[in-house]
């Protein structure tokens, strides 16, 4: 049987994964691109890993410095990633990570449309059961949606988010169903591909037939 344990792998649905040769846990970026040089240069030490992962272009940037990187991107000519594609989180709780790294991460989609280019932004917050990472709303208005998704489900607050409430879970929901400690849950339902099962010997019987109504016409 094919081993999935979060011990052993974090891509569940990666093909091969019971070659041993996948790692448990993502490697940080390597190498250069023109535009991950030029993020390092403006933002020094505060970027704590960029280049390449799988041909993508990644950065990680400590959050204090997250919403001024955005609108760099946003606004340099010679970058230009106008658009935030999509806001996302990670909890690495279950994985083989070292001492003091990070358990929560914020993932953030850029697209360039005039030049083609895909950016992936990686923020790893600080440990602790209420992370905390500014809102990228002042710099991309859309990110209001996807960061009160990931603040409903993970847990996640974003500070200096204009209206910071839960948006799949009734408010007063005691959980946030995507952090790895919550079960899975769910319902078993019956499923049978055989006809004369019993459980078909009711089918339609249910349906009861329409009360025939004499129509209502006008006189004449």
């Amino acid at each position: 049987m094919l081993d999935v344990s979060p011990l052993h792998r974090e891509y569940e649905t990666l093909p091969g994964l019971n070659n041993p040769a996948i790692p448990a846990v993502a490697p940080l970026p390597t190498g250069s691109t023109p535009d991950t040089e030029r993020i390092v240069e403006r933002f020094g030490a505060d970027v704590l890993a960029a280049g390449t992962h799988n041909d993508q272009q990644m950065v990680y940037i400590k959050p204090e410095r997250l919403v001024e990187l955005a609108d760099f991107l946003k606004t340099d000519q010679q970058l230009a990633y106008e658009a935030l594609i999509d806001v996302s989180s990670v909890d690495r709780s279950q994985l083989p990570i070292g001492e003091g790294e990070s358990r929560f991460q914020t993932v953030y989609q850029l697209r360039s449309y005039r030049r083609r280019q895909h950016l992936t932004i990686v923020c790893p917050l600080e440990n602790g059961l209420d992370p905390v990472v500014p809102s990228l709303t002042p710099v991309h208005e859309g990110a209001g949606w996807p960061e009160r998704e990931v603040l409903d489900l993970m847990g996640i607050q974003f500070s200096g988010h204009p209206d910071p409430r839960r948006i799949l879970m009734p408010e007063h929901w005691p959980y946030h169903p995507l952090r790895k400690e919550i079960p899975l849950g769910g319902e078993e339902v019956p499923f049978t591909l055989t006809w004369d099962d019993p459980q078909f010997e009711t089918l339609g019987h249910q349906i009861l037939p329409a009360e025939s109504v004499a129509p209502s016409l006008p006189p004449g």
